[in-house]
């Protein structure tokens, strides 16, 4: 129609403006959405409610596999699976929030795949309004970004892969872009810890066990914990270098999640999390420190899921040394626990009646 031709026009030329991406469109529509007994209601965004500021990147799923030979080690060998999803950073355009000083900032993320998307949505309506995830404020309906004039000028403005046709796009409420992968430096916060990074290691543990454990008392398991998908979010405008004290651990990148929930699968996110806080400390310990596939592998395939044998190699590796210092205090309290964590699938395979719970684990003495 003419008005929605006039609507493609405003949108290239306010991207060329460099002002961002806004298009005049309906007030938004609220959709109802029913689970596990409860009202759930996900809010359906049009483009103008929309201002589009940049690309934040993209990520995937990947599988892996384990090849094993008498004689040999096994071979593990990691595929990307074609379910990709980009992110942008976007803003609500809501001028009355704004003059109210809320943050109106948000994150806009396309999926490739429908099913990938509506798991996100299923596990999100399980979960309580103020759970500590990434949460999802809604859709934003697709068929706002197929006029020839919005791609054009997505690809010139933002240089990436303009829509993609047919994906689900979902809208997150800004929870900043520091994951635990990427843990900064406290050298601003508690100058007194020695070394510093050591309090914020122990509070970004102690919160992500916080987390998990809320999500499995929701009705959800994860099914792909890792550094990445551990958000340090924080009570301050400013996410960047969240202090510690007010830092927030939230989880995001439910794609694989499931409602299912079985004491194996428990048992699998506590093991992909204590693999998560293995690499975390060693990450801070080392300027090139082991990659989470070679942690793995160190674990269970060279020393044979014996965590002792680990800790006897690493003591020839001078850069671990600050990892090995951390995970020893007080009588090895943190060897103990990730130990524990590692071996929760094998020990539920071993015994299908124990259980162990993120809940359980915030009474470890490590804390």
């Amino acid at each position: 129609s003419d008005e929605e031709m006039r609507a493609a026009v405003v949108v290239a030329a306010v991207l060329r403006s460099g002002a961002g991406w806004t298009v005049p469109c309906s007030r938004a529509r609220r959709v109802l959405r029913v689970a596990a007994n409860d009202e759930y209601f996900l809010r359906e965004f049009r483009a103008g409610e929309l201002t589009l500021d940049g690309y934040a990147g993209s990520m995937n799923a990947a599988t892996e596999e384990v090849v094993r030979k008498a004689g040999e080690l096994p071979k593990r060998t990691t595929t990307t699976v074609g379910t990709r999803i980009r992110l942008f950073r976007a803003r609500l355009n809501d001028p009355a929030a704004v003059a109210r000083g809320e943050d109106v900032r948000v994150s806009l993320r396309e999926y490739a795949s429908a099913e990938t998307a509506e798991r996100e949505i299923a596990a999100h309506a399980r979960l309580p309004e103020d759970a500590l995830v990434v949460k999802l404020l809604g859709t934003l309906d697709g068929r706002d970004l197929d006029s020839d004039d919005i791609v054009e000028a997505w690809v010139t403005n933002l240089r990436v892969d303009p829509p993609e046709k047919g994906a689900k796009w979902l809208v997150y409420r800004w929870a900043g872009t520091v994951s635990a992968e990427r843990l900064p430096s406290d050298s601003r916060f508690w100058p007194w810890a020695k070394p510093p990074w050591y309090y914020r290691i122990k509070m970004t543990m102690r919160k992500s066990l916080e987390a998990v454990a809320e999500l499995h008392e929701s009705g959800v398991v994860h099914r792909g914990l890792c550094l990445s998908t551990l958000i340090l979010d924080s009570m301050q405008q400013d996410k960047t270098d969240p202090d510690p004290d007010l830092m927030r651990v939230r989880l995001d990148f439910f794609g694989w999640s499931s409602t299912q929930v079985s004491t194996a699968a428990i048992a699998d996110d506590v093991t992909a999390l204590g693999f998560a806080f293995l690499q975390l400390v060693f990450n801070k310990a080392d300027a090139n420190p082991p990659t989470a596939q070679a942690l793995k592998r160190f674990y269970l395939d060279i020393f044979d899921s014996n965590l002792e044998k680990f800790r006897d190699y690493a003591l020839s590796e001078p850069a671990w040394r600050p990892a090995l210092d951390f995970l020893d205090a007080d009588d090895r309290a943190g060897w103990a626990l990730i130990d524990t964590m590692l071996a929760a699938s094998a020990r539920h395979q071993a015994d299908p009646f124990a259980l162990l719970t993120a809940r359980g684990l915030l009474a470890s003495p490590f804390f």
